[in-house]
């Protein structure tokens, strides 16, 4: 099966950075090493996920 997004149009829009929180930093990112995913590392604090997007309009921010 082909994925949807390989049928899509290019949007433009790429994502610059991801930064993670989290109050069991610690954990979360032994959970996202056991993943493999060994790029982001997660600081500690209070929940929140914020991305850097480039868009054709300019870059945008998102926060949760």
């Amino acid at each position: 099966d082909t994925h949807p997004t390989q049928s899509m149009p290019a949007s433009g829009v790429t994502l610059h950075s991801l930064h993670i929180q989290h109050p069991q930093a610690d954990t979360l990112c032994a959970a996202c090493r056991s993943l493999g995913w060994n790029a982001q590392p997660v600081a500690a604090g209070a929940p929140r996920l914020s991305a850097v997007l480039h868009t054709p309009k300019g870059p945008i921010e998102i926060h949760t």
